[in-house]
């Protein structure tokens, strides 16, 4: 069984289902590179989770040197199966 949440300092990161519909619940920021900013891996991988349960995409996690953070990958209606 797989967690569907991450705690990283304090702060709560989870996939929560409403009324049979997937969401993401936590703070998520722009980089300035326009992309989803990730300071802690788990909390990309969770959302590359999520990302998969709800529109069956899944997206690789990636360290930015350019930006000192974590991004995930765009995925061109790739559809993987999530690992």
């Amino acid at each position: 069984m797989t967690q569907d949440f991450v705690v990283v300092n304090r702060a709560v990161y989870q996939i929560v289902t409403r009324y049979g519909v997937k969401h993401f619940r936590g703070q998520l920021t722009k980089c300035s590179c326009s992309k989803v900013r990730f300071d802690h891996p788990d909390v990309a991988r969770l959302f590359s989770k999520y990302r998969f349960m709800k529109f069956g995409e899944q997206l690789k996690v990636y360290w930015s040197a350019d930006c000192g953070c974590y991004h995930l990958t765009t995925a061109k209606r790739e559809v993987w199966q999530w690992t």
